[in-house]
């Protein structure tokens, strides 16, 4: 039976699990790995394959280097941009790939899928 990356308990039949970064979560499982702060409902980068909360993650992000691109339009990043699950968009490229709303604080990479979306549109896919 298949168990949660963070609190190596196993799934629930008919319990939701979040699957992000190569791993899957109890939903409220699913929080920083810095600050232990519930991620649900609010951005959440790549901290090293765990999630991490942005706020953790601004504390160690770096300028954006010359060439980076944008990983929704794949055009190269000047200005304005936003750093989330371990990628760089620009800040109107981020949203989700069910219902095309901007991710602002709500949403999750799915690397299996390689998608973006809100927690709420996981079941929709």
């Amino acid at each position: 039976m298949a168990s949660c990356a963070k609190c190596s308990k196993p799934f629930g039949p008919g319990k939701p699990v979040a699957k992000l970064l190569g791993k899957s979560f109890h939903k409220e499982c699913v929080v920083c790995k810095d600050c232990n702060v519930s991620l649900i409902g609010k951005g959440m980068v790549d901290g090293g394959g765990w999630p991490q909360c942005e706020a953790c993650a601004e504390k160690a992000e770096a300028a954006v280097p010359a060439g980076v691109t944008c990983k929704g339009c794949k055009k190269e990043i000047s200005g304005t941009c936003t750093k989330a699950y371990g990628f760089t968009f620009h800040v109107y490229c981020m949203s989700c790939c069910v219902c095309k709303k901007p991710i602002t604080n709500d949403g999750f990479y799915d690397d299996v899928t390689d998608k973006i979306l809100h927690l709420e549109c996981l079941t929709k896919l």
